[in-house]
């Protein structure tokens, strides 16, 4: 969301920590001194994805340590350590859960046909053998 109106946001600026929708981007766009800021696509909650100790994006992911990092942790603290994008990462979850998701829908479905059969043969036990 744009930082000033309530309106979808086109660009983060790294520089601003904020979101502007397209009016009010244009600044950056004609401003000699805004213009070298650092634009990316729009994020929620930029400040949260920032590494507190370089101050850039966090754009890794420390399998190790299970926590976000930015470019130059991948090659300080976390050098030894399995990293990858958050991409990768968000992707391979989304794998996970929607594996998880389709066991879950399975056995659901089992446990409804269990429960048809048995209501089933509760039927035919109300009627009794003489029917």
């Amino acid at each position: 969301m744009c930082k000033k109106e309530r309106r979808a946001a086109v660009r983060s600026c790294l520089a601003c920590m904020s979101s502007f929708c397209e009016d009010h981007l244009k600044p950056h766009q004609t401003k000699k001194s805004l213009k070298k800021h650092e634009l990316i696509a729009p994020v929620s909650n930029l400040a949260e994805k920032i590494c507190t100790q370089h101050k850039y994006m966090q754009e890794f992911f420390c399998r190790h340590c299970k926590m976000f990092v930015c470019w130059l942790c991948t090659s300080n603290q976390h050098k030894d350590h399995e990293c990858v994008s958050t991409k990768i990462q968000r992707l391979e979850k989304q794998k996970v859960l929607s594996e998880i998701q389709a066991d879950n829908q399975q056995r659901l479905k089992d446990r409804e046909q269990e429960l048809k059969e048995l209501k089933k043969v509760m039927e035919v036990a109300k009627v009794g053998p003489h029917g």
